[in-house]
Protein backbone atom coordinates (compact mmCIF):
# COMPACT_ATOMS: atom_id res chain seq x y z
CA UNK A 1 0.00 0.00 0.00
CA UNK A 2 2.66 2.38 0.98
CA UNK A 3 4.48 1.68 -2.82
CA UNK A 4 1.15 2.34 -4.68
CA UNK A 5 0.81 5.87 -2.56
CA UNK A 6 4.61 6.57 -3.64
CA UNK A 7 3.47 5.72 -7.37
CA UNK A 8 1.12 8.48 -7.69
CA UNK A 9 3.06 11.04 -5.60
CA UNK A 10 5.49 10.65 -8.14
CA UNK A 11 2.97 10.25 -11.00
CA UNK A 12 1.82 13.85 -9.72
CA UNK A 13 5.19 15.50 -9.14
CA UNK A 14 6.69 14.09 -12.49
CA UNK A 15 5.37 16.51 -15.06
CA UNK A 16 6.07 19.20 -12.90
CA UNK A 17 9.58 18.25 -12.86
CA UNK A 18 10.00 17.64 -16.21
CA UNK A 19 7.67 19.77 -17.87
CA UNK A 20 9.27 22.98 -18.43
CA UNK A 21 7.99 26.21 -19.96
CA UNK A 22 11.67 28.17 -21.30
CA UNK A 23 12.06 31.67 -22.95
CA UNK A 24 15.36 31.90 -24.61
CA UNK A 25 16.79 34.16 -27.45
CA UNK A 26 19.93 33.89 -29.97
CA UNK A 27 21.69 36.94 -28.56
CA UNK A 28 21.35 38.60 -24.84
CA UNK A 29 23.24 41.71 -26.81
CA UNK A 30 21.13 42.64 -29.41
CA UNK A 31 21.38 46.19 -30.64
CA UNK A 32 19.22 49.17 -32.19
CA UNK A 33 17.77 48.31 -35.71
CA UNK A 34 18.84 44.61 -35.68
CA UNK A 35 16.34 42.03 -35.45
CA UNK A 36 16.76 39.06 -33.05
CA UNK A 37 15.16 36.24 -32.09
CA UNK A 38 12.92 35.29 -29.24
CA UNK A 39 11.77 31.75 -28.81
CA UNK A 40 8.80 30.17 -26.26
CA UNK A 41 9.24 26.41 -25.76
CA UNK A 42 7.07 24.10 -23.67
CA UNK A 43 9.02 20.72 -22.92
CA UNK A 44 6.27 18.67 -22.29
CA UNK A 45 3.88 20.72 -20.94
CA UNK A 46 0.80 21.11 -22.20
CA UNK A 47 0.67 24.90 -24.48
CA UNK A 48 -1.60 27.81 -22.89
CA UNK A 49 -2.57 31.37 -23.32
CA UNK A 50 0.33 33.40 -22.55
CA UNK A 51 1.91 36.82 -22.28
CA UNK A 52 5.50 37.92 -21.89
CA UNK A 53 6.02 40.60 -19.48
CA UNK A 54 8.37 43.56 -21.21
CA UNK A 55 7.69 42.98 -24.54
CA UNK A 56 6.27 46.35 -25.41
CA UNK A 57 9.61 47.31 -25.22
CA UNK A 58 10.15 45.93 -28.55
CA UNK A 59 8.49 45.50 -31.60
CA UNK A 60 7.64 42.01 -33.35
CA UNK A 61 8.12 41.59 -37.03
CA UNK A 62 6.90 37.58 -37.17
CA UNK A 63 5.40 35.07 -35.47
CA UNK A 64 5.51 31.22 -36.39
CA UNK A 65 4.80 27.84 -34.24
CA UNK A 66 5.79 24.48 -34.45
CA UNK A 67 5.18 21.25 -32.30
CA UNK A 68 6.98 17.52 -32.46
CA UNK A 69 6.44 14.72 -30.45
CA UNK A 70 8.49 11.43 -29.82
CA UNK A 71 8.17 8.34 -27.63
CA UNK A 72 11.94 6.58 -27.25
CA UNK A 73 12.55 3.75 -25.23
CA UNK A 74 8.49 3.91 -24.47
CA UNK A 75 9.16 7.29 -22.86
CA UNK A 76 7.30 10.06 -24.38
CA UNK A 77 8.43 13.14 -25.17
CA UNK A 78 6.65 16.60 -26.52
CA UNK A 79 7.92 20.20 -27.81
CA UNK A 80 5.85 23.01 -28.80
CA UNK A 81 7.69 26.64 -29.58
CA UNK A 82 6.77 29.65 -30.41
CA UNK A 83 9.45 31.77 -32.44
CA UNK A 84 9.15 35.33 -33.01
CA UNK A 85 11.46 37.84 -34.79
CA UNK A 86 11.88 41.04 -32.60
CA UNK A 87 13.03 44.87 -33.14
CA UNK A 88 14.34 46.69 -30.09
CA UNK A 89 13.16 50.13 -29.69
CA UNK A 90 14.93 51.65 -27.31
CA UNK A 91 18.32 51.13 -25.93
CA UNK A 92 18.90 49.80 -22.09
CA UNK A 93 18.35 46.63 -20.05
CA UNK A 94 15.13 44.56 -20.05
CA UNK A 95 13.66 41.78 -18.23
CA UNK A 96 11.51 39.31 -20.37
CA UNK A 97 9.46 36.86 -18.47
CA UNK A 98 6.62 33.99 -19.38
CA UNK A 99 3.75 35.09 -16.97
CA UNK A 100 0.21 33.63 -17.42
CA UNK A 101 -3.18 35.92 -18.37
CA UNK A 102 -3.52 36.26 -14.94
CA UNK A 103 0.25 37.62 -14.46
CA UNK A 104 1.71 33.90 -12.80
CA UNK A 105 5.05 33.87 -13.80
CA UNK A 106 5.72 30.67 -16.11
CA UNK A 107 9.20 30.75 -17.74
CA UNK A 108 12.48 31.69 -16.33
CA UNK A 109 13.17 35.39 -16.40
CA UNK A 110 15.82 36.35 -19.50
CA UNK A 111 17.44 39.76 -19.06
CA UNK A 112 18.80 41.52 -22.48
CA UNK A 113 20.94 44.62 -23.14
CA UNK A 114 20.12 46.86 -26.09
CA UNK A 115 22.79 48.49 -27.28
CA UNK A 116 23.28 51.01 -29.78
CA UNK A 117 25.54 49.13 -31.55
CA UNK A 118 26.03 45.30 -31.94
CA UNK A 119 28.69 43.93 -30.26
CA UNK A 120 28.37 40.63 -31.78
CA UNK A 121 28.01 41.40 -35.30
CA UNK A 122 29.69 43.63 -37.28
CA UNK A 123 28.47 47.31 -38.21
CA UNK A 124 27.33 47.81 -41.94
CA UNK A 125 29.53 50.77 -42.56
CA UNK A 126 28.68 50.69 -46.18
CA UNK A 127 24.84 51.97 -45.15
CA UNK A 128 23.88 54.95 -43.03
CA UNK A 129 20.90 57.09 -42.65
CA UNK A 130 21.42 60.96 -42.57
CA UNK A 131 19.32 63.72 -40.92
CA UNK A 132 20.19 67.56 -41.20
CA UNK A 133 19.17 68.29 -37.20
CA UNK A 134 20.99 67.51 -34.11
CA UNK A 135 19.54 66.65 -31.01
CA UNK A 136 18.88 69.45 -28.08
CA UNK A 137 18.97 72.23 -31.27
CA UNK A 138 17.72 74.67 -30.51
CA UNK A 139 14.61 77.46 -32.51
CA UNK A 140 12.49 80.57 -32.06
CA UNK A 141 9.23 80.05 -32.44
CA UNK A 142 7.66 81.40 -35.82
CA UNK A 143 11.03 79.84 -37.47
CA UNK A 144 10.71 77.49 -40.25
CA UNK A 145 12.74 74.84 -39.47
CA UNK A 146 14.58 72.74 -42.42
CA UNK A 147 14.11 68.72 -41.85
CA UNK A 148 15.44 65.99 -44.07
CA UNK A 149 16.63 62.53 -43.84
CA UNK A 150 18.91 60.70 -46.84
CA UNK A 151 20.25 57.56 -47.01
CA UNK A 152 23.36 56.87 -48.24
CA UNK A 153 25.01 53.43 -49.36
CA UNK A 154 27.78 53.01 -50.92
CA UNK A 155 26.90 49.29 -51.73
CA UNK A 156 24.17 47.62 -53.86
CA UNK A 157 20.67 47.50 -52.59
CA UNK A 158 17.77 45.74 -53.37
CA UNK A 159 14.80 47.66 -52.44
CA UNK A 160 14.14 50.80 -49.71
CA UNK A 161 10.90 51.90 -47.73
CA UNK A 162 9.97 53.53 -44.50
CA UNK A 163 8.88 50.81 -42.08
CA UNK A 164 7.80 53.83 -39.67
CA UNK A 165 8.16 57.01 -41.13
CA UNK A 166 9.16 60.02 -39.32
CA UNK A 167 6.82 62.17 -36.55
CA UNK A 168 6.78 65.03 -35.20
CA UNK A 169 4.73 65.84 -31.95
CA UNK A 170 2.78 69.61 -31.84
CA UNK A 171 4.46 70.59 -34.73
CA UNK A 172 2.98 71.17 -38.46
CA UNK A 173 4.79 70.31 -41.27
CA UNK A 174 4.98 70.74 -45.37
CA UNK A 175 6.45 67.64 -47.29
CA UNK A 176 8.48 68.59 -49.88
CA UNK A 177 10.19 65.17 -50.80
CA UNK A 178 11.81 65.49 -54.53
CA UNK A 179 10.65 62.97 -56.60
CA UNK A 180 11.18 62.00 -60.01
CA UNK A 181 8.73 62.33 -62.82
CA UNK A 182 7.71 58.48 -61.93
CA UNK A 183 7.10 59.22 -58.25
CA UNK A 184 10.61 57.35 -57.35
CA UNK A 185 13.24 58.50 -54.93
CA UNK A 186 15.95 61.17 -56.39
CA UNK A 187 19.36 59.68 -56.60
CA UNK A 188 22.85 61.85 -56.66
CA UNK A 189 26.16 60.21 -56.56
CA UNK A 190 28.70 61.47 -53.50
CA UNK A 191 32.20 60.35 -52.04
CA UNK A 192 32.72 58.96 -48.76
CA UNK A 193 35.75 59.86 -47.15
CA UNK A 194 37.83 56.94 -48.14
CA UNK A 195 37.34 57.86 -51.71
CA UNK A 196 34.47 55.36 -52.55
CA UNK A 197 31.50 56.11 -54.86
CA UNK A 198 27.76 55.63 -53.22
CA UNK A 199 24.34 56.30 -54.00
CA UNK A 200 22.62 59.75 -51.63
CA UNK A 201 18.94 58.87 -51.36
CA UNK A 202 16.61 61.83 -49.74
CA UNK A 203 14.08 60.09 -48.43
CA UNK A 204 12.18 62.79 -46.15
CA UNK A 205 12.16 66.28 -46.56
CA UNK A 206 9.91 69.18 -45.21
CA UNK A 207 9.26 72.26 -43.12
CA UNK A 208 8.53 71.91 -39.89
CA UNK A 209 6.55 74.62 -37.75
CA UNK A 210 5.89 74.51 -34.20
CA UNK A 211 2.92 75.00 -32.43
CA UNK A 212 4.13 76.36 -29.28
CA UNK A 213 7.18 76.81 -27.73
CA UNK A 214 8.87 74.64 -25.63
CA UNK A 215 10.70 71.76 -25.47
CA UNK A 216 9.61 69.07 -28.81
CA UNK A 217 10.48 65.55 -29.88
CA UNK A 218 11.16 64.61 -32.72
CA UNK A 219 11.01 61.19 -33.81
CA UNK A 220 13.02 59.97 -36.91
CA UNK A 221 11.96 57.53 -39.50
CA UNK A 222 12.85 53.96 -39.60
CA UNK A 223 14.21 52.35 -42.62
CA UNK A 224 14.21 49.00 -44.11
CA UNK A 225 16.09 48.06 -46.74
CA UNK A 226 17.34 44.33 -48.24
CA UNK A 227 20.83 43.16 -49.91
CA UNK A 228 21.42 41.61 -53.16
CA UNK A 229 21.85 37.60 -51.89
CA UNK A 230 23.90 35.69 -54.90
CA UNK A 231 22.81 32.12 -56.17
CA UNK A 232 25.32 30.31 -58.72
CA UNK A 233 24.60 32.16 -61.34
CA UNK A 234 22.75 36.03 -60.45
CA UNK A 235 21.49 38.17 -57.91
CA UNK A 236 17.85 36.97 -58.11
CA UNK A 237 16.62 37.05 -54.22
CA UNK A 238 17.30 39.71 -51.24
CA UNK A 239 18.60 39.25 -47.70
CA UNK A 240 16.15 39.66 -45.17
CA UNK A 241 15.31 43.36 -43.92
CA UNK A 242 17.83 45.35 -41.85
CA UNK A 243 16.85 48.21 -40.52
CA UNK A 244 18.20 52.02 -39.86
CA UNK A 245 17.18 55.00 -37.61
CA UNK A 246 14.12 54.89 -35.41
CA UNK A 247 16.11 57.32 -33.02
CA UNK A 248 14.20 60.24 -31.18
CA UNK A 249 15.58 63.80 -31.02
CA UNK A 250 15.02 66.61 -28.83
CA UNK A 251 14.05 70.52 -30.02
CA UNK A 252 13.71 73.12 -27.98
CA UNK A 253 11.74 76.22 -29.46
CA UNK A 254 12.27 79.35 -27.53
CA UNK A 255 9.40 82.36 -27.25
CA UNK A 256 9.74 85.49 -28.80
CA UNK A 257 10.53 88.83 -26.74
CA UNK A 258 7.35 89.90 -25.07
CA UNK A 259 8.04 93.84 -26.26
CA UNK A 260 7.31 93.67 -29.70
CA UNK A 261 7.44 96.56 -32.41
CA UNK A 262 4.67 98.51 -34.21
CA UNK A 263 3.52 96.69 -37.11
CA UNK A 264 5.07 93.44 -36.18
CA UNK A 265 3.98 90.69 -38.68
CA UNK A 266 5.45 87.36 -37.23
CA UNK A 267 8.04 87.66 -39.77
CA UNK A 268 11.09 85.91 -38.01
CA UNK A 269 14.63 84.54 -39.49
CA UNK A 270 17.71 86.57 -41.39
CA UNK A 271 15.91 88.41 -44.53
CA UNK A 272 17.23 90.24 -46.48
CA UNK A 273 15.62 92.97 -49.39
CA UNK A 274 16.07 93.90 -52.57
CA UNK A 275 13.70 96.80 -54.56
CA UNK A 276 12.97 98.58 -57.64
CA UNK A 277 11.16 101.69 -59.21
CA UNK A 278 9.95 101.38 -62.55
CA UNK A 279 9.54 105.06 -63.07
CA UNK A 280 10.20 108.22 -61.13
CA UNK A 281 8.26 110.61 -63.70
CA UNK A 282 5.08 110.29 -64.47
CA UNK A 283 1.94 111.89 -65.87
CA UNK A 284 -1.59 112.18 -64.00
CA UNK A 285 -3.72 109.43 -64.14
CA UNK A 286 -0.59 106.95 -64.72
CA UNK A 287 1.06 104.83 -61.51
CA UNK A 288 4.62 104.21 -60.43
CA UNK A 289 5.31 100.86 -59.29
CA UNK A 290 7.68 99.54 -56.87
CA UNK A 291 8.51 95.74 -56.85
CA UNK A 292 10.13 94.38 -53.46
CA UNK A 293 10.99 91.10 -52.92
CA UNK A 294 12.29 89.62 -49.45
CA UNK A 295 14.50 86.38 -49.32
CA UNK A 296 16.53 84.63 -46.71
CA UNK A 297 16.25 82.08 -44.04
CA UNK A 298 12.92 83.99 -42.77
CA UNK A 299 9.66 83.21 -42.20
CA UNK A 300 7.21 84.98 -44.68
CA UNK A 301 4.18 83.43 -44.06
CA UNK A 302 2.29 85.85 -42.45
CA UNK A 303 3.49 88.79 -44.56
CA UNK A 304 0.93 90.16 -46.33
CA UNK A 305 0.39 93.36 -47.05
CA UNK A 306 3.40 95.97 -46.80
CA UNK A 307 1.28 99.48 -46.32
CA UNK A 308 -1.90 98.48 -43.69
CA UNK A 309 -3.31 101.84 -44.30
CA UNK A 310 -3.91 104.41 -46.42
CA UNK A 311 -0.88 106.96 -47.25
CA UNK A 312 -1.01 110.84 -48.08
CA UNK A 313 -0.60 111.61 -51.84
CA UNK A 314 -1.10 108.50 -53.35
CA UNK A 315 -3.77 105.03 -53.91
CA UNK A 316 -1.72 102.13 -53.19
CA UNK A 317 -2.71 98.62 -55.37
CA UNK A 318 -0.66 95.93 -53.73
CA UNK A 319 -0.11 92.67 -55.19
CA UNK A 320 1.88 89.44 -54.39
CA UNK A 321 3.94 88.39 -57.52
CA UNK A 322 5.51 85.69 -56.58
CA UNK A 323 6.45 83.14 -53.21
CA UNK A 324 8.26 80.32 -53.02
CA UNK A 325 10.24 77.96 -50.54
CA UNK A 326 12.79 75.39 -50.49
CA UNK A 327 15.26 73.56 -48.69
CA UNK A 328 19.34 74.22 -49.99
CA UNK A 329 21.83 72.30 -48.16
CA UNK A 330 19.74 71.73 -45.23
CA UNK A 331 18.86 75.29 -44.59
CA UNK A 332 15.58 77.05 -45.37
CA UNK A 333 15.00 79.55 -47.73
CA UNK A 334 11.96 81.41 -48.98
CA UNK A 335 11.41 84.24 -50.95
CA UNK A 336 8.17 86.80 -51.54
CA UNK A 337 8.09 89.76 -54.41
CA UNK A 338 5.52 92.44 -54.57
CA UNK A 339 4.11 94.65 -56.96
CA UNK A 340 3.56 97.79 -55.27
CA UNK A 341 1.39 100.65 -57.41
CA UNK A 342 1.65 104.05 -56.44
CA UNK A 343 -1.15 106.51 -58.21
CA UNK A 344 -0.96 110.04 -56.94
CA UNK A 345 -3.75 111.84 -56.41
CA UNK A 346 -2.80 115.47 -57.51
CA UNK A 347 0.45 116.53 -59.74
CA UNK A 348 3.62 118.44 -58.57
CA UNK A 349 6.08 116.82 -56.58
CA UNK A 350 5.71 114.14 -54.28
CA UNK A 351 7.36 111.59 -52.31
CA UNK A 352 6.26 108.19 -51.22
CA UNK A 353 6.89 107.38 -47.41
CA UNK A 354 9.43 105.36 -45.78
CA UNK A 355 8.69 101.73 -45.72
CA UNK A 356 9.66 99.42 -42.54
CA UNK A 357 9.34 96.25 -41.89
CA UNK A 358 9.70 95.04 -38.32
CA UNK A 359 11.44 91.37 -38.08
CA UNK A 360 12.93 89.45 -35.57
CA UNK A 361 16.39 88.69 -36.22
CA UNK A 362 17.13 84.91 -35.40
CA UNK A 363 21.16 85.41 -35.34
CA UNK A 364 21.10 88.50 -33.64
CA UNK A 365 18.36 87.35 -30.87
CA UNK A 366 16.79 91.18 -31.51
CA UNK A 367 14.11 92.94 -33.25
CA UNK A 368 15.26 95.24 -36.48
CA UNK A 369 13.73 96.67 -39.58
CA UNK A 370 13.93 95.69 -43.27
CA UNK A 371 14.01 99.68 -44.47
CA UNK A 372 13.01 101.57 -47.66
CA UNK A 373 13.63 105.17 -48.57
CA UNK A 374 11.26 107.52 -49.31
CA UNK A 375 11.38 107.97 -53.05
CA UNK A 376 10.95 111.95 -54.97
CA UNK A 377 8.01 111.24 -57.69
CA UNK A 378 7.42 113.98 -60.51
CA UNK A 379 3.99 113.98 -61.67
CA UNK A 380 3.09 115.97 -65.13
CA UNK A 381 -0.36 117.15 -66.20
CA UNK A 382 -1.79 114.93 -68.95
CA UNK A 383 -1.79 115.79 -72.38
CA UNK A 384 -5.09 112.71 -73.22
CA UNK A 385 -6.98 114.91 -70.88
CA UNK A 386 -8.02 118.19 -70.27
CA UNK A 387 -5.53 119.91 -67.81
CA UNK A 388 -6.71 119.91 -64.00
CA UNK A 389 -7.48 123.19 -62.39
CA UNK A 390 -4.88 121.74 -59.61
CA UNK A 391 -2.52 123.91 -57.36
CA UNK A 392 0.35 121.87 -57.33
CA UNK A 393 2.29 119.90 -54.71
CA UNK A 394 5.19 122.16 -53.81
CA UNK A 395 7.30 119.07 -52.54
CA UNK A 396 6.54 119.66 -49.17
CA UNK A 397 5.29 116.26 -47.63
CA UNK A 398 3.82 117.17 -43.88
CA UNK A 399 1.31 114.00 -44.32
CA UNK A 400 -1.07 116.08 -44.76
CA UNK A 401 -3.31 115.33 -48.16
CA UNK A 402 -3.12 117.92 -51.36
CA UNK A 403 -6.49 119.48 -51.40
CA UNK A 404 -7.00 120.13 -54.91
CA UNK A 405 -9.72 122.93 -56.55
CA UNK A 406 -12.33 121.59 -58.76
CA UNK A 407 -11.73 119.65 -61.83
CA UNK A 408 -12.48 120.98 -65.21
CA UNK A 409 -13.00 117.24 -66.04
CA UNK A 410 -11.70 114.45 -64.32
CA UNK A 411 -9.90 111.14 -65.68
CA UNK A 412 -11.72 108.48 -67.84
CA UNK A 413 -10.46 105.64 -65.82
CA UNK A 414 -6.56 104.98 -63.64
CA UNK A 415 -3.96 102.90 -65.36
CA UNK A 416 -1.98 100.62 -63.08
CA UNK A 417 0.79 99.59 -65.13
CA UNK A 418 2.46 96.38 -65.02
CA UNK A 419 -0.50 95.03 -62.78
CA UNK A 420 -3.04 95.19 -65.84
CA UNK A 421 -4.00 95.38 -68.75
CA UNK A 422 -6.08 98.55 -70.96
CA UNK A 423 -10.08 97.33 -70.83
CA UNK A 424 -11.46 96.38 -74.41
CA UNK A 425 -14.25 98.03 -75.84
CA UNK A 426 -15.79 94.52 -76.36
CA UNK A 427 -19.39 94.39 -74.58
CA UNK A 428 -18.09 91.70 -72.21
CA UNK A 429 -15.22 93.81 -70.54
CA UNK A 430 -16.26 93.04 -67.21
CA UNK A 431 -13.37 91.07 -65.27
CA UNK A 432 -15.71 89.14 -62.84
CA UNK A 433 -18.49 88.37 -65.62
CA UNK A 434 -15.34 87.09 -67.85
CA UNK A 435 -13.97 84.66 -64.84
CA UNK A 436 -17.23 83.30 -63.87
CA UNK A 437 -18.09 82.48 -67.35
CA UNK A 438 -14.52 80.78 -67.88
CA UNK A 439 -14.87 79.49 -64.28
CA UNK A 440 -18.15 77.60 -65.49
CA UNK A 441 -16.79 76.66 -68.40
CA UNK A 442 -13.45 74.90 -66.78
CA UNK A 443 -15.78 73.18 -64.37
CA UNK A 444 -17.92 71.57 -66.36
CA UNK A 445 -14.87 70.14 -68.72
CA UNK A 446 -13.35 69.06 -65.65
CA UNK A 447 -16.68 67.14 -64.79
CA UNK A 448 -16.96 65.52 -67.93
CA UNK A 449 -13.39 64.54 -67.96
CA UNK A 450 -13.38 63.19 -64.41
CA UNK A 451 -16.63 60.72 -65.19
CA UNK A 452 -14.65 59.56 -68.51
CA UNK A 453 -11.43 58.93 -67.39
CA UNK A 454 -13.33 57.06 -64.44
CA UNK A 455 -15.04 55.04 -66.90
CA UNK A 456 -12.27 54.42 -68.54
CA UNK A 457 -9.76 53.41 -65.81
CA UNK A 458 -12.53 50.76 -64.08
CA UNK A 459 -12.27 49.65 -67.68
CA UNK A 460 -8.72 49.16 -68.13
CA UNK A 461 -8.03 47.40 -64.43
CA UNK A 462 -6.05 44.34 -64.69
CA UNK A 463 -5.39 42.22 -61.90
CA UNK A 464 -4.30 39.48 -63.55
CA UNK A 465 -0.41 39.55 -62.94
CA UNK A 466 -1.18 39.86 -59.46
CA UNK A 467 -3.27 36.64 -59.52
CA UNK A 468 -0.13 34.74 -60.94
CA UNK A 469 2.28 35.95 -57.77
CA UNK A 470 3.71 33.08 -56.57
CA UNK A 471 5.01 34.45 -52.96
CA UNK A 472 4.53 37.78 -50.82
CA UNK A 473 7.94 38.86 -52.46
CA UNK A 474 6.74 38.07 -56.23
CA UNK A 475 3.09 39.68 -55.30
CA UNK A 476 4.54 42.95 -53.16
CA UNK A 477 6.91 43.80 -56.63
CA UNK A 478 3.25 43.59 -59.14
CA UNK A 479 1.85 45.11 -56.81
CA UNK A 480 4.22 48.42 -56.81
CA UNK A 481 4.28 48.10 -60.66
CA UNK A 482 0.71 48.06 -60.71
CA UNK A 483 -0.12 51.11 -58.25
CA UNK A 484 3.05 52.68 -59.99
CA UNK A 485 1.61 52.30 -63.72
CA UNK A 486 -2.31 53.31 -62.66
CA UNK A 487 -1.71 55.94 -59.98
CA UNK A 488 1.20 57.41 -60.02
CA UNK A 489 1.86 55.99 -56.29
CA UNK A 490 4.63 53.79 -55.45
CA UNK A 491 4.29 52.01 -52.19
CA UNK A 492 8.04 52.22 -51.13
CA UNK A 493 7.79 55.70 -51.75
CA UNK A 494 5.00 57.58 -51.06
CA UNK A 495 3.34 57.72 -47.29
CA UNK A 496 -0.39 57.25 -46.59
CA UNK A 497 -1.57 60.65 -47.05
CA UNK A 498 -1.07 60.16 -51.04
CA UNK A 499 -3.39 57.39 -51.53
CA UNK A 500 -5.83 59.25 -49.20
CA UNK A 501 -5.83 62.23 -51.54
CA UNK A 502 -6.56 59.71 -54.79
CA UNK A 503 -9.74 58.51 -53.05
CA UNK A 504 -8.32 55.36 -51.81
CA UNK A 505 -10.49 54.45 -48.44
CA UNK A 506 -8.67 53.73 -44.94
CA UNK A 507 -9.39 49.91 -45.43
CA UNK A 508 -6.91 50.11 -48.21
CA UNK A 509 -4.72 52.09 -46.98
CA UNK A 510 -4.24 49.70 -43.94
CA UNK A 511 -4.34 46.98 -46.72
CA UNK A 512 -1.36 48.85 -48.44
CA UNK A 513 0.40 48.57 -44.59
CA UNK A 514 -0.32 45.56 -43.99
CA UNK A 515 1.37 44.35 -47.79
CA UNK A 516 4.95 45.97 -46.86
CA UNK A 517 4.44 44.49 -43.74
CA UNK A 518 4.15 41.38 -45.18
CA UNK A 519 6.83 41.77 -47.56
CA UNK A 520 9.63 43.04 -45.45
CA UNK A 521 8.96 40.10 -42.86
CA UNK A 522 8.51 37.99 -45.55
CA UNK A 523 5.37 36.49 -44.43
CA UNK A 524 2.98 34.52 -46.82
CA UNK A 525 -0.52 36.31 -47.42
CA UNK A 526 -3.49 34.80 -48.89
CA UNK A 527 -3.23 36.32 -52.58
CA UNK A 528 -6.78 35.16 -53.57
CA UNK A 529 -8.49 37.22 -51.06
CA UNK A 530 -6.12 40.23 -51.16
CA UNK A 531 -6.99 40.49 -54.84
CA UNK A 532 -10.43 40.25 -54.20
CA UNK A 533 -10.16 43.05 -51.71
CA UNK A 534 -7.79 45.33 -54.11
CA UNK A 535 -10.54 45.13 -57.09
CA UNK A 536 -13.60 46.13 -54.46
CA UNK A 537 -11.86 48.97 -53.49
CA UNK A 538 -10.42 50.17 -57.08
CA UNK A 539 -14.45 50.13 -58.03
CA UNK A 540 -15.09 52.72 -55.34
CA UNK A 541 -11.62 54.73 -56.48
CA UNK A 542 -13.17 58.22 -58.34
Amino acid sequence: MKKIIILLVFCIISPLAFGDIILQTNTTSPSMNNPFILQVNFNNESKQKYKIKGIEDFEILSQSSQSSFSVINGKKSSSQSDTYQVLPTKKGKFDLEVISNDSKPLSNKLTLNVTENSTTAPINKNVELETNLKNNASFYFGEKIPFYEKFLSTIQINSLGYKNPPKFENFSYKEITPVDSNGQYKQEYFHDKNGNTGIAITTFESVLMPDSSGEKNIYLGQLGYTLPVRDDFFFNSSSSPKYLGGKNIHINILPLPDERPTGFQNIVGTPKIEYSWNKDKITYGDSTVLTLTIKGAVNLDSLEKIFPQDIPNFNIFENIKDSSETIKDGKYYATKTFDIAFIPKTIGSLETPKITIPYFDTKAKSFKELSIPSKKIIVEKSLNNPTPNIQQSTGNNNNTPQQPTEYNSTPSEIKISTLGSDNSSNKFNNPLIIGLIILVVLETGVIIYLLANKNRKNESIDLSILEKSKNIQDFYQNYCAFMKDKFKFSPKVHLNDKLARLGFSDDFIELNNDLEEAYFSNKEINIKETVKKIKKELKNVK
